[in-house]
């Protein structure tokens, strides 16, 4: 569409290298609390030269940034949910605003019985009180609240300030270099359900809703991280790209 040849999917893991360090200047007090939708806009801002992107239309601009609220659900996300909500209660606990967790909540069919995170408790993970306050906005105690995760830092920021833990592998996810479940057990700090984290594998292993559901810890309440159940940011966001600016793909088309 703009005549831009460039590599998306090198420009959606440069842009994902903006997202820790822009949350690190909040989380240091270097910079007030701001959601995150407004760092995905600076971001995109701080790569958009070496793209070319200065030429699109302001209507293409935020289409883009808004591409994280269209992040669409792993396969077995939806009915996972479903199947949790019956015992537990169940949250997103994300680094992303209410409003782009509510998108995407929608687009996926994701049916949290509520949303917290950043924006709810002000905090970005894996800063201790983005769980804290994750545990007290529902009056229970860390103990009494799971985090489930696919990234190693979250799970032992969580951990740390007594949430039990799970870990599910979501392949092409950038959160954990994959090398083989034993190995990451071995991980310094990563513990979980019971004495050391539950390991999922993505659906080729045990499945996680099944496991959880007969976990013997008994929880009041299961806090899950949206990265888990959204499909791998890096290859959405290459795919968004694509339709921003090599075609002429337009969000009326949507």
């Amino acid at each position: 569409k703009y005549g831009i040849n460039k590599n998306s999917k090198q420009f959606a893991d440069d842009w994902r290298a903006e997202y820790q360090p822009s949350m690190e200047k909040v989380r240091s007090g270097s910079r007030e609390f701001v959601k995150l939708d407004i760092l995905h806009d600076e971001n995109l801002k701080n790569i958009s030269k070496n793209y070319g992107l200065d030429t699109l239309s302001k209507e293409d601009w935020d289409w883009l940034v808004k591409s994280w609220h269209r992040l669409p659900g792993w396969k077995d996300s939806s009915k996972g949910l479903l199947r949790l909500k019956s015992k537990f209660i169940i949250a997103s606990q994300s680094n992303g605003n209410i409003e782009l967790i509510l998108n995407m909540s929608k687009n996926s069919k994701l049916y949290w019985d509520m949303i917290l995170g950043s924006e709810v408790v002000g905090y970005y993970k894996p800063q201790p009180e983005a769980y804290l306050v994750a545990c007290e906005k529902v009056g229970l105690n860390p103990n009494e609240c799971m985090m489930v995760a696919a990234h190693n830092s979250d799970l032992s920021s969580a951990r740390n300030v007594g949430l039990k833990t799970a870990f599910i592998l979501r392949s092409n996810e950038h959160g954990i270099h994959y090398e083989g479940i034993e190995q990451w057990k071995k991980r310094k700090g990563i513990t979980g359900c019971i004495e050391k984290s539950t390991v999922f594998n993505g659906g080729s292993g045990i499945s996680p809703w099944k496991f959880i559901r007969r976990c013997p810890i008994i929880l009041s309440l299961l806090i899950l991280l949206s990265t888990i159940f959204m499909y791998s940011k890096s290859l959405f966001l290459a795919n968004a790209v694509n339709k921003t600016i090599f075609s002429s793909f337009r969000k009326s088309n949507l």
